[in-house]
């Protein structure tokens, strides 16, 4: 779902074009900075996490002369304070998140996982870097990171903080809002049916004879080659699933896609029908109308 709404508003030659009407200049120039900075494949990673998570951050500057753009995770992001909490222009943000380093320890003499915490923070006059601190029992304490911290006096915080969809709330709605339920119970649906499935290509086979009899007897063996020994009112047969109980979950399962898909609003055609039926592009339009 997240990928499909993706690929509507980023897709190969979806992506918006930059214009500046009656300056063709300053139009070229905004048009090489998305290019020179991949600008492109950010807006996919951010439309991706902002989709699944309902919001994202994104930090710009100029490093050694060049356009860059960061797309950051939201659950590592805190916004502290608003230069416009209504058109969500942040003015101090502050990232944080921990990760592992395999280094050697020459106390244990054997390479061990180390955890660090990786901070950041952007305000309206200067992008501040930290040493990375070790993560230990005690609160962190934070060193600024004198030569990557630049102090650039711009009046404004070099991060954009974007939601998925408008919300009251500081984080937008997912791509996904009110199908959680529905998406775990599809998970359990079709883990059952794959198991279920799987387990019936070996079937288990069923033999009707006396109790203290089989007792002394071997194990059976199966296949062409061999032969059950049975009495004359004793039987073997397999013990197999039906088919039409791996149907009706099937269908069950259908269902659930549809009615998932349509709470989302997602439309999710089979592009080999649509190609057969040889549909207009107005027909295609009415198709996609939930999603646009």
């Amino acid at each position: 779902i997240i990928s499909a709404f993706t690929n509507l508003i980023f897709g190969e030659g979806r992506f918006p074009q930059i214009k500046v009407d009656g300056y063709e200049q300053a139009q070229d120039f905004a048009q090489t900075l998305a290019s020179v900075q991949r600008l492109a494949s950010k807006m996919i990673q951010a439309r991706n996490w902002g989709g699944a998570m309902g919001s994202v951050g994104l930090s710009w500057c100029f490093h050694d002369g060049k356009p860059k753009t960061v797309v950051h995770s939201p659950k590592y992001v805190m916004v502290h304070d608003w230069e416009d909490r209504d058109d969500l222009i942040p003015s101090y943000v502050t990232e944080i998140y921990r990760y592992y380093k395999d280094e050697f320890d020459p106390n244990k003499k054997a390479v061990v996982r180390n955890a660090y915490w990786c901070r950041r923070d952007w305000t309206k006059d200067a992008d501040i870097f930290y040493r990375d601190t070790l993560v230990t029992s005690a609160d962190p304490f934070f060193v600024v990171d004198e030569e990557k911290t630049v102090i650039h006096d711009d009046g404004e915080c070099h991060f954009i903080w974007i939601q998925n969809t408008p919300s009251d709330d500081i984080d937008g709605e997912t791509d996904v809002s009110g199908c959680y339920e529905q998406l775990d119970q599809i998970d359990r649906l079709y883990s059952v049916l794959s198991r279920g499935s799987i387990l019936n290509l070996d079937p288990t086979l069923v033999l009707k004879v006396d109790r203290e009899k089989r007792r002394y007897q071997q194990g059976v063996r199966k296949g062409s080659d061999n032969a059950l020994e049975l009495e004359k009112d004793e039987s073997a047969e397999y013990m197999e699933l039906s088919g039409a109980s791996v149907t009706a979950g099937l269908a069950m399962y259908e269902s659930k896609r549809r009615a998932i898909l349509e709470v989302a609003q997602c439309v999710l055609p089979d592009s080999s029908v649509v190609a057969a039926q040889g549909l207009s592009s107005l027909a295609i339009k009415a198709i996609y109308s939930p999603m646009l």
